[in-house]
């Protein structure tokens, strides 16, 4: 085990933990509005079914309207090239216009925009039956019939696209709405912050700086680091493994410096884990627990181990610390009694719904709380 201040490459520093802030923007992967892409409304996975069901209803339908098989198959996929085509630009309009903002109204633009293709389409065929195109064939089928299929394709289709269009919105509006919750909870972190990590740091500094003005700097500068970090990223949602670490680093130096030669500490960072991102402030309330809980063992020592490691596409956290969760009151902090800790879980589902585990175990001295976060945090 490392002795006091030891952190996987961390330098001791502000450096790496700005340096880090600095890259965010490079680090962190192209996403959409809220976490989510904002072009995706499920459509284009549902176009090949509807791709199919056109044009095999329509060759189905239209089998016979045609003296042989092969002319009127070849019609109906030709007429049913250019349906598609218009149910395209009837998407597009459903889209960029503001009908989903109309409530049922929206619902008769749909069956009117349904009507015209359906004119649309029996014009297209009734012109195409004046040509020779279709060697002076009359198409097999009565004029009640195409208006009927002509309309109600479209109208089913439409109104998909409307409904899925009108769905999309609301899972924005409630990805925003779940996105500011994410930020409150953030800032209440902040606002939270131990007052006892503050006032005992400031005291400790205030007793060294007269005996060991060196490490009185040096706690002065760690505090400093971490009371930057908690300012600049009061907006970030996200930030990358390699700042939450130079964060925590900072954290556990002014601990050390409280509580040397009896506390040490390690972080081990998997190489492939420094650029994943994670909530900002979410592996905090852990450590602070195992600063709080931390019991020494046998060598008199209280130990820390911190790890972020990356399989896959799962980002595996771990924090331990020496102690027993026998004795309860590390599990009742855990639980939600500690600062911030009330909120993990709540953040683990809003961030990781449905994708994430939290286990708690022991494992020989030590304490053990292991995070799996399944993807990128929403």
């Amino acid at each position: 085990m490392p002795g006091p201040g030891a952190a996987d490459g961390q330098d001791g520093g502000g450096t790496s933990l700005f340096a880090a802030l600095r890259c965010f923007g490079r680090h962190r992967k192209p996403r959409g509005e809220y976490g989510r892409d904002p072009e995706t409304d499920h459509f284009w996975r549902l176009f090949p079914f509807m791709i199919f069901i056109i044009y095999g209803f329509g060759i189905l339908v239209r089998f016979d309207v045609l003296p042989t098989p092969l002319a009127s198959r070849l019609f109906s996929l030709g007429i049913d090239t250019l349906m598609i085509a218009v149910l395209l630009l009837s998407r597009a309009f459903i889209r960029r216009s503001r009908i989903a903002d109309l409530g049922l109204a929206a619902w008769g633009i749909v069956v009117l925009l349904s009507a015209l293709t359906s004119v649309f389409m029996v014009a297209v065929t009734v012109a195409v039956e004046d040509t020779a195109l279709l060697q002076f064939h009359t198409l097999q089928m009565p004029l009640q019939h195409r208006a009927s299929y002509n309309f109600f394709i479209p109208l089913t289709v439409n109104s998909l696209t409307l409904w899925l269009h009108v769905r999309f919105r609301e899972n924005l509006r409630v990805a925003a709405a779940e996105r500011e919750v994410n930020l409150a909870e953030v800032r209440r972190l902040r606002q939270q912050l131990d007052p006892h990590f503050i006032f005992n740091g400031l005291n400790m500094i205030a007793v060294d700086i007269m005996d060991q003005p060196q490490k009185a700097l040096a706690m002065l500068r760690e505090m400093a680091n971490y009371l930057r970090y908690s300012l600049d990223t009061a907006e970030i949602p996200f930030i990358p493994v390699s700042a939450e670490v130079a964060a925590l680093h900072s954290y556990l130096e002014v601990q050390v410096g409280r509580f040397a030669p009896r506390l040490l500490y390690d972080i081990d960072v998997d190489g492939a884990a420094r650029d994943r991102m994670i909530p900002t402030f979410l592996v905090q309330p852990l450590v602070e627990n195992a600063v709080k809980y931390g019991f020494a063992g046998d060598d008199g020592l209280i130990r820390i181990a911190l790890g972020f490691q990356a399989a896959g596409d799962d980002l595996l956290v771990t924090v331990g610390n020496t102690g027993d969760l026998r004795f309860g009151s590390q599990i009742q902090g855990v639980a939600g009694t500690g600062t911030g800790l009330s909120n993990l879980r709540n953040r683990l589902k809003l961030h990781y719904p449905g994708r994430h585990s939290f286990e708690m175990r022991q494992e020989g001295p030590m304490a053990i709380v292991r995070l799996r976060l399944a993807g990128e945090p929403e």
